[in-house]
């Protein structure tokens, strides 16, 4: 199957909208997940950081000022941290990566004050480029659950609705 087939199916699949209004996330990829860095796009977030080592990448300092500005002078109030493998989330080395890797994010010691000061949660997305699903990380449940098409909208809703507090935008653009 063609790339742009599979990618469209991707999308058809998942009912990823395509909109106009920006969703105040940043989106953190490794530069091999091509159809994960086009669905994200899809999603027109604030920002999306491509790095080798995705997140785990985070004692950079050029990871972690991007990861500061989105905040800080972008608005973004939710960062997800993007796995793409052609299987389903299973226990292994990719999950125990991503997983690490957000809990990085959040033991940083720039990072992490940022993140609590300014109420940014960290996100774990899993992206089945076979199947063409979507898992996200429950955190209570300590596992990765299946995005329905309904699931990916409210995921989107959710951090949408984080952003729509007017009063909390301006105390972050004012600090």
């Amino acid at each position: 199957m063609p790339y742009a087939t599979a990618l469209a199916a991707f999308r058809r699949r998942s009912l990823i909208p395509e909109t106009e209004d920006v969703l105040p996330a940043i989106f953190v990829l490794e530069p091999r997940m091509y159809a994960s860095a086009a669905v994200v796009a899809s999603w027109s977030p604030v920002s999306t950081l491509q790095v080798l080592g995705g997140a785990s990448s985070a004692s950079d300092a050029a990871v972690r000022a991007t990861i500061e500005h989105a905040i800080v002078q972008l608005g973004a109030l939710t960062v997800v941290v993007c796995a793409e493998e052609p299987t389903p989330p299973q226990h292994g080395t990719a999950i125990e990566g991503l997983l690490r890797a957000c809990g990085g994010l959040l033991e940083d010691g720039a990072l992490g004050p940022l993140l609590a000061a300014h109420g940014v949660p960290v996100e774990a997305l899993w992206f089945d480029s076979v199947e063409r699903d979507l898992h996200q990380w429950n955190t209570s449940q300590r596992r990765f659950e299946l995005l329905s098409d309904e699931g990916v909208v409210q995921f989107l809703a959710r951090i949408t609705a984080r952003g729509s507090g007017d009063e909390k935008r301006r105390a972050i653009s004012a600090s």
